[in-house]
């Protein structure tokens, strides 16, 4: 079995080595915000984890209508993102999660798991009846 080993990401993107963090981020206003997503006075970052560390990108530099849903999907500019997958076909007025119910949601077209729109009897078969009813209940 392959173990990973310590990987500490120093700039932002895929192997950028012009954009280094401490030339990027403001440490000082630096917090967590959930899920992969983090934020300065100045942008939005999305951490994409992986074996190798993964990386740090800039997710937006507007940080006012950024918001987590759930546990891993977000409002941004009037648009509902996946935390690992981008943007979905969602209708961003309606839709509906919270962190118990993990990556199910709803929006007035119907069900998502992660990013992917499902039926009705498949987010049935997926969630179990307990999670889909209070998904339902949103």
């Amino acid at each position: 079995m392959q173990e990973c080993s310590n990987v500490f990401i120093t700039s932002i993107g895929i192997n950028s080595e012009n954009n280094t963090l401490q030339s990027e981020i403001d440490t000082a206003t630096f917090e967590f915000l959930g899920s992969n997503f983090y934020k300065d006075k100045f942008n939005i970052y999305h951490h994409y984890a992986m074996c190798d560390g993964g990386y740090l990108n800039i997710f937006a530099k507007d940080t006012t209508s950024f918001k987590l849903l759930g546990c891993c999907y977000v409002y941004y500019n009037g648009k509902i993102f996946h935390e690992r997958n981008g943007l979905l076909n969602a209708d961003a007025k309606t839709f509906r999660t919270s962190v118990e119910l993990g990556p199910a949601a709803k929006d007035k077209n119907g069900y998502f798991s992660f990013e992917t729109r499902i039926s009705e009897e498949e987010a049935i078969n997926t969630m179990g009846e307990k999670v889909f009813n209070k998904l339902k209940d949103l």
